[in-house]
């Protein structure tokens, strides 16, 4: 138990210097009261709506999947607040920055034990992208099955001839939910 966690420290500390930028950079931390932006303001009401009983699509409308829903229902139980929005973005980038480390580790350019660096390096480069003022766009809960599919393709693509691309049950099992993943956040 002890080594899991000495692996865990030793892996994720990197991670909480994307914390530290997430924290200045995402418009649902906690530094904000309220968002600026209109799109996350709607996904809570309609959050708060779903958590209340209100029926999607049928009571009441909005363009994004249910799934995006699924997620403001977290930040409209505890506490009816956007900052709860930001901690299920925190969780989705950890899971993306342990995809991303993986994908480093494929590459034979990343030195050894530097992909974390690396894996910081890309989500920090996205949080000063444009789109991500948006906060808790669909596209952001996107990433994740998206790069474990990339991780999926390279993986299965580096370590043999293309004549013997193969992918296992687990993986093809976890590229379909991804895939549902994003059609139901994505899509109404």
């Amino acid at each position: 138990m002890s080594q899991k966690i000495k692996n865990f420290a030793t892996t994720s500390w990197p991670f909480l210097i994307f914390i530290a930028i997430s924290i200045v950079m995402l418009p649902t931390s906690f530094l904000y009261q309220v968002s600026p932006i209109g799109d996350i303001n709607t996904m809570l009401a309609m959050g708060r709506s779903l958590a209340h009983g209100v029926i999607p699509f049928v009571d009441i409308f909005e363009q994004r999947g249910p799934y995006m829903y699924v997620l403001h229902i977290v930040a409209a139980l505890p506490g009816n607040s956007l900052h709860w929005i930001y901690l299920v973005e925190l969780v989705n980038f950890y899971i993306l920055y342990r995809i991303l480390i993986k994908i480093a580790d494929l590459s034979d350019k990343i030195k050894p034990n530097t992909s974390k660096y690396w894996a910081t390096g890309m989500l920090s480069l996205y949080l000063f992208s444009p789109t991500i003022w948006y906060g808790a766009s669909p596209e952001e809960f996107c990433l994740v099955p998206i790069a474990y599919a990339t991780y999926v393709i390279l993986n299965s693509t580096s370590q043999k001839p293309l004549s013997h691309f193969s992918v296992s049950n687990r993986d093809v099992f976890a590229l379909g939910l991804g895939l549902g993943w994003i059609i139901f956040v994505k899509y109404s």
